[in-house]
């Protein structure tokens, strides 16, 4: 939202909020992430436009359309980022799979291809593994020589995050050899990409952002068979918070691949599919009125 909108949104809220008993308002407050400390509108022009729209929505203060007020297509807030560790000679296998990736909005960092020319190389390599939510050991023969490749993933395995091996020609060794490898020798990068979403979608403890980065990559979907792809992965996920609801809901209001086609699967729209999930989900009770209000409105917008 732009200063004006947020002014004029605080304005709206402020008496609502000031009219609940006092517990309620504590509790309120702390279920949207808005800090209790403060006058009331000084808390609420520190809170996040995301933060102040749910709140909006819970206190049902939208007369009309609510995507008045709303930031759309705002980036869910820490999408994945996995490391890429590998040999230079297959660098250009690799950096396909990383374009591949981009699809599910998920960040394969390849170094010869994500570093800028004038940065410092070592400093990038080294915040990139301290940031990264998993790891992906590209076993080619003399993957275990390289000293690069096995401090990589001595550095990410000392953190306890999660490496997938992909074995091409060489067996995992050591701490790596731990779990069973992917065997990839004859695998495309298609398949390589969507092995490496398998194990993502395994790991419990990332599973909030890898939500984050397919309500990004849907948001910016541009075909209806990425939004397949995508709704593949995000159907099963369960607990959105209000947050990623309402990335969601950006998507299904702004975007006309996601809310233009049908999922014959299915045998329904993406809009009556998406609302149903939605209403399924805890974070329900940020995006409620925008979800009524879709479905009034806006169940006829498809192809």
């Amino acid at each position: 939202m732009d200063d004006s909108r947020k002014k004029e949104l605080i304005t709206l809220l402020v008496p609502l909020i000031e009219s609940l008993a006092h517990e309620r308002k504590l509790r309120v407050l702390s279920h949207f992430d808005i800090s209790s400390h403060g006058s009331l509108t000084k808390k609420l022009e520190d809170a996040s436009d995301e933060s102040l729209l749910a709140l909006a929505e819970s206190l049902d203060i939208f007369d009309l359309d609510p995507t008045e007020f709303m930031h759309i297509e705002s980036p869910a807030a820490n999408p994945l980022l996995v490391f890429a560790s590998h040999l230079h000679l297959h660098q250009a296998f690799v950096g396909a799979v990383e374009e591949y990736l981009k699809k599910y909005g998920v960040e394969l960092f390849v170094a010869h291809k994500s570093i800028t020319p004038d940065a410092i190389w070592r400093q990038v390599i080294v915040e990139k593994l301290d940031a990264a939510h998993a790891g992906v050991a590209f076993l080619h023969s003399s993957f275990g020589k390289s000293d690069w490749c096995s401090q990589e993933v001595g550095w990410l395995m000392g953190r306890h995050v999660r490496v997938i091996s992909l074995f091409f020609s060489e067996a995992p060794e050591a701490f790596l050899g731990e779990r069973q490898a992917i065997p990839a020798t004859n695998m495309s990068v298609e398949q390589v990409g969507e092995a490496i979403m398998d194990f993502l979608t395994s790991i419990d403890e990332i599973r909030s952002n890898l939500i984050d980065s397919l309500l990004n990559a849907l948001n910016v979907s541009t075909t209806f068979a990425q939004t397949e792809l995508i709704w593949l992965r995000l159907r099963g996920m369960v607990n959105l918070t209000v947050g990623q609801c309402a990335v969601l809901m950006d998507a299904l209001e702004t975007n006309s691949q996601v809310y233009g086609p049908r999922n014959w699967a299915e045998g329904r729209t993406y809009r009556e599919i998406i609302c149903d999930f939605l209403e399924s989900q805890p974070g329900f009770v940020g995006v409620e009125n925008r979800v009524s209000y879709f479905r009034a409105n806006r169940m006829d917008d498809g192809f």
